[in-house]
């Protein structure tokens, strides 16, 4: 009905359907009417005035990429419509793309109008595996040939890459190819989500000086081996550092390399219990780097979440740990927790400074 309520459209006089109210339940009729004027070859610059009028009555608001870039479609990406679309209806200087309908056409009208931008920020909220985006994936490798010429080392885009489900559970695939991506036209500044293997000598963030704040799962040793080199090299720009920690106690922690910070490294081991509370006193002296000769920022804040520790076994970490957490310790755990027992670990925080929450 909408296409054919378009067709029917096109061939009336379009400044006085510009002149009628009530457009704002009709997007999908403009989209299919610029179409069919495209088709007809009346898309001259006076019907565009109005199709163009049309969307604004139809309160199609700036950054609805989804619409604009289906508009964009439908009128055959012409140079001239992507020209408008660029310069009155797409953000200035930032792009959020932070709903899984508008992350792609957004992606796509980067490409296909001459938009000028200097940050880009795309977040994927955690019910979605990002790899699973339709095109997602094909439209991020493009964009290093796509973007070529407008953007690149001299002339980046400032980008923010928040893939929360790789950060909240364990996945076979991390963030790695979709960081790759960005070569060279983007200059990563935040990013959340996981970190793999990389060959050596070939770490992904050996070159993001300009990254500030970093929120990591690692689900291996030499994930954390390659975040440690690259560390080595852009640790003076990063503000805030948090890593998940997410393999077993099998694991040697003697062989966990420091991860150098300014001092804000957040470090959470998930699903630990009595017996590993040994290990992570050593896995959180290493990568604080607070062993040997040694010494480094130690670790801000330690969260030991779906856990099965005792009040004991917290209260061994809070004694193992002084000068090494220097402020907050926070546990999960479904283990029955009494007052008597959060009474007791009270009475520690201030003679070891810890703060202790109870998540």
């Amino acid at each position: 009905m909408e296409y054919l309520a378009a067709q029917f459209l096109a061939h009336q006089k379009l400044q006085e359907i510009a002149e009628m109210n009530n457009w704002e339940d009709f997007h999908q009729v403009i989209i299919f009417l610029i179409g069919h004027i495209t088709l007809t070859g009346q898309a001259s610059f006076e019907t565009l005035k109005y199709i163009f009028q049309l969307a604004e009555k139809a309160v199609v608001r700036d950054g609805s990429y989804d619409f604009w870039w289906k508009f964009l479609v439908e009128a055959k990406k012409q140079k001239k419509v992507g020209e408008i679309i660029a310069r009155k209806h797409l953000p200035r200087d930032i792009w959020h793309l932070y709903e899984v309908k508008m992350i792609v056409p957004g992606l796509e009208l980067l490409i296909s109008t001459p938009a000028k931008i200097e940050t880009l920020k795309i977040e994927v909220d955690s019910r979605v595996d990002p790899y699973g985006i339709e095109n997602l994936w094909e439209v991020m490798k493009e964009l290093r040939h796509k973007l070529r010429g407008r953007y690149g080392k001299e002339n980046p885009i400032l980008t923010e890459l928040h893939f929360w489900h790789h950060n909240e559970y364990k996945c076979e695939r991390p963030s790695d190819e979709l960081l790759l991506t960005l070569h060279p036209w983007g200059h990563l500044t935040n990013l959340t989500g996981s970190l793999g293997e990389q060959e050596e000598g070939k770490e992904i963030l050996n070159y993001c000086f300009k990254l500030k704040t970093l929120r990591v799962r690692l689900c291996s040793l030499e994930a954390v081996i390659c975040l440690s080199v690259s560390l080595e090299k852009i640790y003076k720009s990063i503000r805030n550092l948090r890593v998940t920690l997410d393999f077993s106690s099998e694991v040697n922690a003697h062989d966990l390399p420091s991860l150098t910070t300014n001092g804000n490294l957040e470090v959470t081991i998930p699903g630990i219990s009595d017996k590993d509370k040994e290990w992570v006193v050593a896995v959180v002296r290493n990568v604080g780097c607070q062993r040997g000769n040694k010494r480094g920022q130690g670790c801000r804040h330690l969260v030991l979440d779906k856990s099965e520790l005792t009040c004991n076994a917290v209260k061994y970490l809070i004694h193992k740990l002084t000068r090494v957490v220097t402020e907050k310790l926070s546990v999960e755990t479904n283990c029955n927790i009494t007052v008597e027992d959060e009474e007791s670990v009270a009475a520690l925080e201030n003679r070891t400074h810890i703060s202790v929450n109870w998540i």
